[in-house]
C-alpha cells in the first residue's frame, strides 16, 4: 500500500514539475515558439509507442523465473530500439531542423531505456520499480525545465537530450544495460509473433487513441500552424493537471486489471475515477477563467475554449478503463477497428469542416473531438451490450 501511495505521490511531483515547465513556457515565450516546443514534445511522445505492444505482451505473460523475464525483455528492448531508430529516420527525412532532431534523439533514448521499468515491475520488485520510475521521469523533465526557464528553444532541446544521456550513463553503471541487451534473431522473431497474438492490437488501439488525444498536434501543425498548436496545448495544460492521476492508478493496477480483477472490482474502479473527474471539471469551470486572466493574459480570449475542452476528460478517463475491459474479453481487434474509424473520422472532419465552414480553428477542433467522442462512446457501449461483457448501467444504479 505504501509503495502505491509513494508511486502516485511521485507521479504528481513529476506532474507538478511539468506544470511549472508549461507555466513558464506559456508566460515566457510568444505563442509561435510555445507551439514549436509543444510540437517537439509531441514528436517525442510518439516514441512511447515504438514498443509496438511489447510492453502489454510482457505484462500479460506469466514467466517461470526472473531470468525468463530478463531474456524476454532483452530481446524486446532490441526490437524497440530498431523501430525507434526507423521512426526517427522517417520523421527526420520529412522535417529537418536542429530542434526537432534533438527531440527525436530523446525519443530514441526513451524507447531504449524504458524497459528498465518494465523489467522491475515484472519481477515484482515494487520498491525498486517505484524508485527507478521516479528517476526515469524526473531527470529529463528537470533538464528540460531548466532549458525553458533560462534559454531558447534549441537550448531547451539540448538540455532535454542531456537529461537522457545522464540516465543512460546511470543505467550503464548499474550494469542493467550490459546484462540485458542481446541480439538473438530467432528469439526476437518468436517474441514478435507472440506479440502479434497478445499485445499488438492493444498497442495499436492506445496509439490511435494517443493521436485522438494529443498526437493530433502533428496534424494540427500541418493544417493550421504553430499558433493553433500552442492554443490547443494550452487547453491541454489544464487537461493534464488531472489526467495523469487516473493513468497512474491504472498503471500501478495494470497487472490485476488485465488478469485477475473481478467485474465488481472493475465497476468500483470505474465509478471512483468518474467521480474524481467530475469534481475536477467543476473546480476548473469556476476557477479556470480567473487563473487564465491573471497569469496568462495572452491566452485570455480562449478561456472559454479551455473550459469546454476539459469536458473531454469524462470520455478520456472512462475509455482508459473500458479499453482494458475490451482487451480482457478478447475484443482487442474490435477496439482497434473502432479507434481506426474514429481517427479517420476526426482527420476527415478537420479537413472537410475546415474547407467548407468558416469558423475559428479552435471551434472546429473542439466540434470534431466532441463528434468523435460521441461516436466512440456509442460504439463501445453497443459492442459491450451486444457481448454482455460489461453493464454500463450497473455503474450508475449501484
Amino acid at each position: 500500500m505504501w509503495d502505491k501511495i509513494k508511486f502516485i505521490s511521485q507521479k504528481y511531483l513529476i506532474i507538478g514539475i511539468n506544470f511549472l515547465l508549461q507555466f513558464v513556457l506559456f508566460r515566457r515565450f510568444d505563442v509561435q515558439t510555445a507551439g514549436m516546443l509543444n510540437y517537439g514534445r509531441t514528436l517525442f511522445q510518439y516514441f512511447e509507442y515504438s514498443n509496438i505492444g511489447l510492453r502489454n505482451t510482457i505484462d500479460r505473460r506469466q514467466f517461470r523465473d526472473d531470468n525468463a523475464v530478463a531474456s524476454f525483455i532483452a530481446s524486446s528492448r532490441t526490437i524497440n530500439l530498431l523501430i525507434a531508430l526507423a521512426m526517427a529516420l522517417v520523421v527526420f527525412c520529412f522535417e529537418f531542423s536542429y530542434w526537432t532532431f534533438l527531440f527525436l534523439l530523446c525519443g530514441v533514448f526513451y524507447a531504449y531505456l524504458f524497459y528498465e521499468k518494465v523489467y522491475l515491475r515484472n519481477i515484482h520488485e515494487t520498491g525498486k520499480y517505484v524508485r527507478v520510475s521516479f528517476i526515469f521521469d524526473l531527470v529529463p523533465v528537470i533538464f528540460l525545465t531548466i532549458g525553458v526557464c533560462t534559454g531558447s528553444l534549441l537550448y531547451a532541446g539540448l538540455l532535454f537530450l542531456t537529461g537522457y544521456l545522464v540516465l543512460f550513463i546511470w543505467f550503464l553503471f548499474r550494469g542493467s544495460l550490459r546484462s540485458r541487451f542481446v541480439v538473438d534473431v530467432r528469439y526476437m522473431k518468436s517474441i514478435f509473433r507472440k506479440n502479434l497474438n497478445e499485445g499488438f492490437y492493444l498497442f495499436l488501439s492506445t496509439f490511435l487513441y494517443f493521436i485522438l488525444l494529443s498526437g493530433d498536434r502533428f496534424f494540427l501543425k500541418q493544417f493550421f500552424g504553430y499558433e493553433v498548436v500552442a492554443q490547443v496545448s494550452f487547453a491541454m495544460f489544464f487537461f493534464n493537471a488531472f489526467s495523469p492521476l487516473p493513468a497512474a492508478l491504472i498503471e500501478i493496477r495494470m497487472k490485476p486489471l488485465l488478469t485477475t480483477a473481478s467485474r465488481k472490482e472493475f465497476i468500483h474502479f470505474f465509478r471512483y475515477i468518474l467521480l474524481m473527474t467530475l469534481a475536477f471539471i467543476g473546480v476548473l469551470f469556476v476557477a479556470g477563467p480567473f487563473v487564465i486572466h491573471v497569469f496568462f493574459s495572452k491566452y485570455a480570449p480562449i478561456s472559454g475554449f479551455v473550459n469546454y475542452y476539459s469536458l473531454l476528460l469524462i470520455p478520456h478517463v472512462l475509455f482508459q478503463v473500458t479499453f482494458l475491459v475490451l482487451f480482457r474479453r478478447g475484443l482487442q481487434r474490435v477496439l482497434f477497428y473502432l479507434l481506426s474509424a474514429a481517427v479517420v473520422l476526426y482527420l476527415s472532419l478537420l479537413a472537410t469542416l475546415g474547407a467548407f465552414i468558416t469558423v475559428s480553428p479552435l471551434m472546429l477542433i473542439w466540434t470534431a473531438k466532441i463528434i468523435v467522442n460521441i461516436f466512440l462512446a456509442g460504439s463501445i457501449i453497443y459492442v459491450l451490450a451486444r457481448r454482455e461483457s460489461f453493464r454500463i448501467l450497473s455503474i450508475i444504479s449501484k
